[in-house]
């Protein structure tokens, strides 16, 4: 198909077009559409993470789960958190970001984190089978006290 040298894309053209070839910019524009369309940014703001309610919903013996999206992170939220519950105080709040080589460092904070009672925070997952080594493995004997 080709185009006339004065045709003129509709948005939604535009990004077809553009995911064919800068499937790098997608996310962007897909954000600025939105915009566009809704006269407002809020329907791509994102949503504030409450951990204090996170928090007061779970359980001691299963692991709290973040899936970081573009643009939010929630360990700032986190670490206000852990400091409020008196973890960052009483050294029991640890993170570590994973990367190659890693594994065996964030195997042993997840059993020293289970059975003490730790906060183990893990930034960086790679997506291959250490995440189902680690999720295996949280099934150690548990800290029983506060979480």
């Amino acid at each position: 198909m080709r185009l006339k040298k004065d045709t003129t894309l509709r948005k939604m053209q535009e990004l077809l077009i553009l995911r064919c070839f800068r499937p790098d910019r997608v996310y962007n524009a897909v954000r600025n559409f939105i915009i566009d369309a809704m006269n407002d940014d809020y329907y791509v703001q994102p949503s504030v993470l409450e951990c204090s309610r996170i928090y007061k919903q779970s359980v001691h013996v299963q692991p709290i789960v973040f899936i970081q999206t573009p643009g939010a992170d929630p360990m700032g939220e986190l670490e206000k958190l852990a400091i409020n519950m008196g973890m960052v105080e009483s050294n029991r709040f640890k993170f570590l970001a994973l990367g190659q080589g890693q594994a065996e460092l964030a195997q042993n904070l997840s059993d020293v984190g289970a059975t003490r009672g730790h906060w183990i925070v893990f930034q960086k997952l790679p997506p291959d089978a250490f995440l189902v080594e680690v999720a295996a493995r949280l099934r150690l004997p548990r800290h029983t006290g506060d979480r």
